[in-house]
């Protein structure tokens, strides 16, 4: 409405020249771009509005956009590295300092841990780490948790190795703790930055969060204090935004809640000494909210199957388990047990866990494979095999629904590359190797210039511009078997 674009009389759309509008945003951005404390914002939402039409009609998934091939580059910079992000981190981390320093004021002995709740990329994490490095002789853990694997790996390549005391946990918040192997009261202090608001109901997030808290530990957050076009165009399109039930404790049209509204409800829920340190500048779309803990827990009683030794909860927004999917598909299959094999290597080097850990008949979310996981998953399958769909892990959920769709799908595709992998399954390297030779194999074949001796001269740039994935699969196969003859 506010661009014209709204006839707020008739209450519909007006009509706009696309061009026009993009040759706009092109000339606004350009100026953006060169501002470093700008431009992390400008290259995510110029990312997602190109992918919007596309995300609207349901043919692409935003996290796919969001996060290409699995990268946290385009969200990194929103989180750190510009003034508003690193001015809002730096007040929380020097709350906590201030917090540490009279704690062990008091007690010298004291032996501190602190739990981050949805850490993400670590934008407040690298900054609290930075400035913890005067008491690392007193820390016992720094628990870093997200509900992304993907997040807890990158976490320990870039944080781990510089700070011995981190371990790593998925966590959900909006669950008790109890069955996630987080220990109730052992915390001094929980940090969250921008996490707590994607969640369906603060009340119950919040009685999670301090589940895990001692009596007057202290609960940091960081978060939103205004609705905002870019939050919509970007951290909007995602599922978390939207899941909140309590709309009447949010920012009208936002899962944000106003510093009046973390107020209230955060002594409703037994905090006591609610503080907002940064309050003067909350008009910068962010807010410190601080507020101890008066150690009284409540907690929902989760429901654990008879059968099961840990409760099992469905992917959020995903369809159910087909019953194909239900049962494994008969063992004595060969293209199948080879492709059970397979695919369990292939999914563990993803998430970084030993395939033998690995059900075939259980849900992949089950290991932490994640919106963003996925993403990864289906490059690492798009390498070895064609016409593999950027929703196929939404469609099948578990390694042998995954088989009975190739089956169906593309059974000689999935049969070849089952013989190419026969003596060294999950090697993608020999894969493209065999690919590019049987290519060039075939190339020179067809010029009658082929004797078995040539394959050190093969050209493989050349070899690999006139064939089909499916057509070099085959032909790969076949080379295999030559040379095994030979």
């Amino acid at each position: 409405m506010r661009h014209g674009w709204i006839d707020a009389s008739a209450g519909a759309l007006m009509s706009i020249d696309g061009a026009a509008a993009w040759a706009d945003w092109e000339h606004a951005k350009a100026p953006w771009l060169q501002d470093a404390n700008r431009r992390a914002q400008v290259l995510l939402v110029d990312t997602m509005l190109r992918a919007l039409p596309d995300i609207l009609n349901q043919k692409r998934l935003a996290t796919d956009a969001m996060f290409p091939d699995s990268s946290l580059r385009l969200v990194e910079g929103i989180y750190k590295n510009n003034l508003v992000a690193d001015y809002f981190n730096a007040v929380l981390s020097d709350v906590l300092l201030a917090y540490l320093g009279q704690r062990l004021a008091q007690d010298p002995k004291a032996r501190i841990r602190i739990l981050e709740i949805g850490a993400g990329t670590g934008g407040t994490s690298a900054q609290v780490f930075a400035k913890l490095s005067r008491y690392r002789d007193h820390l016992d853990e720094y628990c870093y948790t997200d509900l992304s694997k993907a997040f807890l790996m990158h976490a320990q390549r870039e944080y781990g190795p510089g700070n011995p005391y981190l371990s790593y946990q998925r966590f959900d918040v909006g669950l008790p703790i109890a069955a996630q192997q987080i220990a109730a009261g052992a915390f001094d202090v929980v940090i969250a930055s921008n996490v707590l608001h994607a969640t369906r109901n603060i009340r119950t997030t919040l009685r999670n969060a301090k589940a895990a808290l001692r009596r007057n530990g202290v609960l940091l957050l960081n978060e939103l204090s205004d609705n905002v076009l870019f939050s919509h165009l970007t951290f909007g399109l995602l599922e978390g935004w939207w899941l909140y039930d309590d709309a009447a404790l949010r920012i009208p049209g936002s899962p944000g809640l106003s510093p009046q509204s973390w107020k209230s409800v955060l002594e409703d829920e037994g905090f006591g000494l609610v503080a907002f340190p940064a309050a003067a500048a909350h008009g910068m779309g962010q807010q410190i909210i601080v507020a101890e803990s008066d150690g009284v827990v409540r907690q929902a009683t989760p429901f654990i199957p008879e059968s099961s030794g840990e409760p099992l909860r469905a992917p959020s927004g995903q369809a159910e388990q087909k019953p194909a999917e239900a049962a494994p598909p008969p063992t004595g299959d060969l293209v199948r047990d080879k492709a059970r094999s397979y695919f369990r290597e292939l999914v563990g080097e993803t998430i970084r866990i030993p395939a033998s850990e690995i059900e075939a008949c259980e849900p992949l979310e089950r290991y932490g494979i994640d919106s963003i996981l996925v993403v990864q998953l289906t490059s690492r399958l798009r390498s070895v095999l064609p016409d593999i769909s950027s929703t196929l892990f939404f469609e099948v959920q578990s390694i042998d629904g995954l088989i009975e769709h190739l089956l169906a799908t593309q059974p000689a595709a999935l049969a070849a590359l089952l013989d190419l992998h026969e003596a060294a399954p999950g090697d993608l390297a020999i894969t493209a190797a065999l690919l590019v030779a049987a290519s060039a194999y075939r190339r020179r074949e067809s010029r009658g210039a082929h004797r078995r001796s040539d394959f050190s001269s093969l050209d493989p740039k050349a070899a690999s511009q006139e064939i089909t994935l499916a057509d070099a699969l085959n032909l790969a196969r076949d080379l295999r078997v030559a040379t095994a003859a030979e």
